[in-house]
């Protein structure tokens, strides 16, 4: 079997116009003014900047530095005082929940009820 080539022609180019040559103008090309140069060079004020940051961090750390004694007794003050709190708070609920366990003893109560009692009161004060 012999393959046949033949392209096939999906336009009619008789319908196309054909379009004479005309010729070409060169386009001139616009004259460039020369700007005034800008320095663009800006390591002189990325180094100021750096500088004027250092300096900053310096001047807050020597601050730190002086009022060290300071900053350090008013953290102690503060634990002092919670500490206070504390054990404050601590005393009045020990005397609110002897308040409310305190029972009367009963003449027919034994020794070992009495001992486990005394022993649930001293184990509420070590809390």
């Amino acid at each position: 079997m012999k393959l046949i080539k033949i392209r096939p022609r999906l336009v009619d180019h008789s319908l196309i116009p054909k379009v004479s040559p005309t010729s070409i103008q060169a386009i001139p090309k616009p004259v460039m003014k020369p700007s005034p140069k800008i320095p663009t060079d800006n390591s002189f004020m990325i180094n100021i900047i750096g500088l004027l940051i250092l300096i900053i961090f310096g001047y807050i750390m020597y601050t730190r530095w002086t009022n060290k004694e300071s900053i350090d007794t008013s953290k102690r003050h503060s634990i002092i005082g919670f500490n206070h709190y504390v054990e404050k708070s601590l005393e009045t609920s020990l005397e609110k929940s002897r308040e409310t366990s305190v029972q009367p003893v009963q003449s027919g109560q034994s020794a070992d009820n009495k001992a486990t009692q005394k022993n649930i009161d001293l184990s509420s004060k070590t809390i």
